[in-house]
């Protein structure tokens, strides 16, 4: 298993070791008195993120927004990619010059199959 994971299903076990078998979640009054916000750094969410990306084999790049364009251009054309589905809502500063985006704001399945990659803000994926 990987880190994690362990540690989510560590807090489950955890939150549920006085439960027992019998009781119903409309049983108990929950007090919602838990903290809404965290005091963890924006560049310690950032590096937490990557760590756990890590741990499922992603492969991450630490890029500016203005270097995406330019990123996302060189990992299409590394695996040969022309065409791209894309979010509709996909910033124009984003896009990659070279590359063919279709805009997925209701695409058919036969434009989808037409793509050869999707991407999800930052990340390619395989169809």
């Amino acid at each position: 298993m990987n880190a994690a994971r362990d540690e989510i299903l560590c807090h489950i076990k955890s939150a549920l070791r006085d439960v027992s078998a019998d009781e119903h979640p409309e049983d108990v009054t929950i007090a919602r008195e838990y903290r809404c916000a965290g005091n963890t750094t924006h560049t310690e969410l950032i590096e937490q993120f990557i760590e756990r990306l890590v741990d499922y084999k992603a492969k991450v790049q630490c890029i500016s927004e203005a270097q995406l364009p330019n990123a996302i251009a060189a990992t299409c054309a590394a695996r040969g990619v022309r065409r791209l589905v894309v979010p509709a809502d996909l910033p124009q500063t984003w896009e990659p010059v070279e590359i063919t985006l279709l805009r997925d704001d209701g695409l058919t399945n036969q434009q989808l199959d037409e793509s050869e990659e999707t991407a999800a803000r930052g990340r390619l994926s395989p169809r």
